[in-house]
């Protein structure tokens, strides 16, 4: 009797467990066989630890980061090798082949090696996300992956080419391949990408011109080709933009010749073509109907037109012309426009006359208008001088320089009218400013310019070469400091001896290092700015660089700066400072002190603190501040996470 109820109970019991086992709500949960097996080799070419086949074996249970579809398939994978225990890198395995309905595959840090050819046999791929570490060239065979419709492969260290086999992922909506060591020409093919809505190849050695094939992307939102070496002119086909939300983005490569007029026509939302070698007339980018341009930046070319006659958009609300050739003066519906703070520079240029009245323009900084012929008004001094005695007029060293246009026979006095030239109320000549674009052939520092021993300010741009000068540190009067475009060599130590320096500008320059002793800079404790950005500077950040406690601006964008930020960049107070490190190949994680810097606060996408297009990884720091600054400030990097990016997981 007790022998049959016993075998009752094993009955029952085993009944219950064959009807859960094969019922269909629990069918429908467990995970395929060869799926499962091929997660289990996964697991174990990753060092991934948390997918446990004794405690948990159903992989489509709680297998973190893996998903099914109602047959059991695998269909998506997501997960960061940051959060693992294993401190090496780990090589992405043959074995993520072996997941034949894969939908959706996320990896994120701690990669190391090249992406296995096995990933072609995804081939219901729809999203590939590989980040960060990985090497060598992008494989041709993902353009076979046709069901792909977002492809991020940024903030690695790809080398080679663009495929151009990528021009056959006509479902793409998303493609980013910024923050790598790509090179050559982008590919025309990407033209065929007619669905995207998002473009980024940001932040590589690409070079060649632009495809003009590209404005077939008709659809796209956001057009990211910053901080390449890309050359020739903008193609006038972009003018077949129609989007007036587009943010298109050109900035720090080496375009060269006048703007298509074209371009003017395009609705485009943020359009920046900064820091490059366009020229002559850019006016038509302006007009008072755009209604849906709200920035504007063609800073740091090479522009000559009349601005005088230029109409606004009305809703512009950030206007960058500075370091060009733009002559004139402002209109007066400058003081109309809804700017933002900061949002403003007009610096460096040949403006003159009376700066619009404008609640906005008031509050403006005066370096916004610096450097300019002779500008005055609010914020700048009042206009009681006669323009003569303001004016910028050129220098000495004509024939070291081979400039034609100071003539000592019908001008014999330089204080008079030799243009970039100015002087002080004893006649010793105490500014210079003269842009070399005009001469035949580059030209280099002459040593005789050490014989201005009075000069406070020096500009001399474009059609450079060679080095700076030693005769340089004669200049112990010398405040401001530009010189820019084609140098080359080390930043010579000894501009720590220049202690009345406090502005000085080498951006667009091809400068590799700092010579012998890259702490010199640190002793410039007067600096109020420093450019550095677009050279070919590598190795660290030098930590003394926070020695630099009156510094407002410190930009070092866009060089092969590697590392980790210095913790002590915390120490810096100055709420009005803007802090610019985008576009090198630092890593590590973002030192918790910098969540205790005072940094500034710019709008749209432009703020005080530019840490993207690196490889850093780890949560961002906490602070008052960092958690109002703009997310594109910490995007396209190895894992960051935390505000104000989406949370650490």
């Amino acid at each position: 009797m007790e022998a049959t109820t016993s075998n009752s109970r094993v009955f029952l019991i085993s009944s219950l467990f064959s009807f859960l086992l094969f019922s269909p709500s629990s069918a429908a949960v467990l995970c395929n066989l060869s799926d499962r097996n091929a997660l289990l080799q996964m697991a174990k070419d990753l060092s991934i630890t948390d997918w446990d086949p004794n405690t948990t074996p159903d992989c489509c249970s709680i297998w973190f980061g893996v998903g099914c579809n109602t047959e059991g398939r695998v269909t998506s994978l997501t997960y960061n090798l940051h959060g693992t225990a294993v401190q090496e890198a780990q090589r992405l395995p043959a074995s993520i082949g072996g997941l034949p309905f894969l939908e959706t595959l996320n990896l994120f840090g701690n990669l190391t090696g090249t992406i296995p050819d096995s990933i072609v046999n995804l081939t219901s791929l729809q999203s590939l996300q590989l980040a960060t570490g990985l090497t060598g060239s992008i494989p041709y065979s993902i353009g076979r992956l046709k069901r792909l419709t977002y492809l991020g492969l940024s903030s690695n260290s790809f080398t080679g080419s663009i495929p151009p086999t990528l021009g056959q992922l006509t479902s793409l909506s998303y493609l980013d391949l910024s923050g790598n060591s790509l090179s050559g020409a982008i590919p025309p093919t990407l033209g065929r990408l007619t669905g995207l809505d998002r473009l980024g190849l940001s932040s590589n050695q690409l070079t060649g011109p632009i495809p003009a094939s590209l404005s077939r992307l008709t659809k796209i939102s956001r057009f990211d080709l910053r901080a390449n070496q890309l050359s020739g002119p903008i193609p006038a086909s972009f003018g077949a933009f129609n989007n007036p939300k587009m943010l298109l983005f050109l900035a720090g490569n080496r375009l060269s010749g006048p703007v298509p007029r074209s371009l003017g026509e395009a609705k485009v939302n943020f359009l920046e073509l900064s820091s490059n070698r366009l020229t002559g007339d850019a006016s038509f980018l302006f007009g008072r109907n755009k209604t849906w341009l709200e920035t504007l930046d063609i800073g740091s070319n090479r522009f000559k037109f009349d601005i005088s006659n230029v109409e606004f958009p009305l809703g512009l609300r950030t206007l960058f012309i500075e370091n060009n050739e733009i002559y004139g003066s402002l209109p007066k519906q400058l003081g109309q426009l809804p700017l933002e703070i900061r949002g403003l520079d007009v610096s460096n240029n040949r403006l003159c006359g009376r700066i619009p009245t404008g609640r906005r323009l008031k509050l403006m900084s005066p370096e916004a208008f610096a450097n300019n012929t002779c500008l005055c008004g609010i914020p700048l001094p009042p206009c009681n001088l006669s323009p003569l005695f303001a004016l910028f007029v050129p220098l000495l060293i004509a024939k070291d320089l081979s400039i034609t246009d100071w003539d000592p026979n019908t001008t014999p006095d330089c204080c008079d009218i030799w243009f970039g030239v100015g002087c002080d109320t004893n006649g010793r000549v105490n500014s210079l400013f003269y842009h070399l674009d005009e001469t035949e052939v580059q030209q280099q520092l002459p040593a005789s310019l050490g014989g201005l021993s009075f000069l406070e300010t020096l500009h001399i741009q474009g059609n450079l070469t060679g080095t700076i000068p030693d005769s340089i540190v004669n200049l112990v009067n010398l405040q401001s400091l530009q010189l820019y475009v084609g140098l080359s060599g080390p930043i010579p130590n000894f501009l720590s001896r220049l202690a009345k320096l406090t502005s000085p500008d080498f951006s667009l320059n091809s400068f590799t290092a700092l010579r012998s002793n890259p702490e010199s800079l640190g002793r410039l404790t007067r600096l109020d700015y420093l450019d550095l950005s677009s050279n070919f500077l590598t190795g660290p950040i030098p930590a003394s660089l926070s020695h630099l406690s009156n510094i407002s601006r410190l930009d070092l964008r866009v060089n092969q700066l590697t590392g980790s930020i210095p913790a002590s960049f915390g120490s810096f107070k100055n709420p009005k400072m803007f802090l610019f490190l985008s576009g090198n190949q630092l890593s590590g994680p973002v030192p918790r002190s910098l969540g205790q810097a005072k940094l500034g606060q710019l709008p749209l996408d432009l703020r005080g603190l530019d840490v993207s297009n690196n490889h850093l990884c780890g949560r961002i720091p906490t602070g008052r501040r960092l958690k109002h600054i703009s997310p594109d400030a910490f995007a396209n990097n190895t894992c960051l996470c935390g505000i104000p990016l989406p949370p650490c997981k």
